[in-house]
């Protein structure tokens, strides 16, 4: 390693000439005072100078120079000793004594410029944590909380720094309403993330937070890497998606009006025009038989029959952008669709809905219903299902949607992430708050479940 010494002393007193001098001076200065003055200890200065600025090879050059100054003027005494090696003994004792010494500086020098460099970037770190809009939650292998950020002491309140996560999750397992996730459903779900064994993404809905009200929360936890790879803790990042899921809903929202009035006016508007077409088009047919016109009243009868099949779609097509029944009720609006999918698609499909007096609000009773339409669209183009069952139900304040055939199964139903189809089911899921799970298996049929938390049922005089 290299350090780089001051401007000053790089241009105008270079770091080695500096040590080289000294220990000069400090080797004739020794050849002069003679044998009684012992100044080996003076020749540290310069060699410690040169490994505090320059490099390790240029201070072990300089710790050389200075053995050998000593060497020179030891040898110009002609001291009578025993034996001849004797000042080369010696020579080579300080020259690990200098070694040693400008070794250690070296060191000294090393650990203060990593440490520093340490303090920066751990100064960057915190500032990073600090400013991000995220809560971040850092725990440590033995299960301590080494980081927690701003952001996350405005979602769960006071900062445990230095407290076991264990304790921390269960207090705040004790605010969570249902949470979105499947997998987040388990009481202990947190506990699990603190220990580095529920890795991925998961949602959840923390009620009561600090800043006020229910929110709901998007958890990333991922494992914190040490040496080697090794696991040695645990980050968990928390998103606020309350104001993103509010967005997400108004445009849900503003598009099943928008929906709803377009099928309105496909009803009432094209429908009608298109019926009276068809009366025009049977009148036109009756005149023409009259006058004993075959060829051309049969021409009209088929004009006739063809506006007939087109209103037939532009009323399918109503209905579904403007569910029928909706307006009494989510129970009633599953019971047509099964009983139009029967009649319709000539599937058996039936519908059982046990809620009691539990009233569902608007909008949640629309992504309900569009779920259940998606999985009926789903089992009888794609699946070529013979029955279809349609359920809802009120379990200890849970509701639960759950739409299974006997079709072909989806391929790729665990994952939930093909088709469009799917993916509109799990954002609907999502936006009410709840989660979506699909059990299929080529060839033995598909069974779709939605999971609402009780926050979407309304008592019967909020309805």
């Amino acid at each position: 390693m290299r350090f780089t010494q001051p401007t000053h002393l790089r241009f105008i007193f270079p770091p080695v000439a500096v040590g080289l001098a000294w220990v000069v001076c400090i080797g004739v200065l020794d050849w002069v005072t003679g044998p009684e003055l012992a100044l080996s200890a003076f020749y540290l200065p310069g060699i410690s100078l040169v490994a505090w600025y320059s490099s390790r090879g240029q201070t072990l050059a300089v710790a050389f120079c200075a053995a050998l100054a000593w060497l020179f003027a030891e040898l110009s005494f002609q001291l009578d000793y025993s034996s001849p090696f004797i000042p080369y003994w010696n020579a080579g004792i300080r020259l690990s004594f200098f070694v040693i010494t400008a070794l250690l500086t070296f060191e000294v020098r090393s650990r203060q410029r990593t440490e520093k460099t340490l303090r920066e970037q751990d100064s960057i770190l915190r500032s990073i944590l600090d400013s991000m809009g995220d809560g971040v939650v850092v725990v440590a292998g033995d299960g301590t909380i080494i980081a927690f950020n701003p952001a996350a002491s405005k979602l769960f309140g006071e900062n445990p720094i230095g407290s076991k996560a264990i304790k921390w999750a269960i207090e705040i397992e004790n605010r969570l309403i249902e949470a979105p996730s499947p997998v987040a459903q388990r009481p202990s779900f947190l506990r699990l993330a603190v220990d580095s064994q529920l890795p991925g993404y998961h949602e959840l809905i923390l009620s009561g937070s600090h800043e006020g009200g229910a929110r709901v929360l998007g958890l990333t936890s991922q494992p914190l890497l040490g040496s080697h790879v090794a696991t040695c803790g645990v980050v968990m990042v928390f998103a606020d998606l309350t104001a993103r899921r509010s967005v997400e809903k108004r445009i849900a929202e503003a598009s099943e009006r928008e929906q709803r009035r377009i099928g309105q006016d496909l009803h009432d508007g094209v429908c009608q025009h298109l019926v009276g077409v068809a009366f025009a088009a049977g009148s036109l047919q009756n005149n023409l038989e009259s006058r004993f016109l075959d060829s051309e009243a049969a021409a009209a009868g088929e004009i006739a029959s063809l506006i007939n099949d087109a209103i037939r779609e532009a009323r399918n097509l109503a209905h579904g952008l403007y569910p029928a029944g909706l307006e009494e009720g989510i129970e009633f609006a599953l019971r047509t669709l099964a009983s139009t999918t029967q009649e319709r698609a000539g599937v058996v499909s039936t519908a059982n809905i046990i809620i009691g007096n539990v009233k569902i609000d608007p909008i949640s009773a629309v992504h309900l219903y569009r779920i259940a339409q998606e999985c009926v669209s789903n089992a009888c183009r794609h699946g070529a299902a013979k029955t279809i069952t349609i359920s809802l139900k009120n379990q200890g304040g849970l509701l639960k949607l759950t739409v299974a055939d006997d079709g072909n199964g989806i391929d790729n139903a665990r994952s939930g992430k093909s088709g469009i189809g799917l993916n509109l089911m799990h954002h609907r899921a999502a936006l009410m708050g709840g989660n979506l799970e699909i059990e299929s298996y080529t060839g033995h049929g598909t069974r779709v479940v939605c999971n609402l938390p009780a926050t979407i049922a309304l008592p019967p005089s909020a309805a």
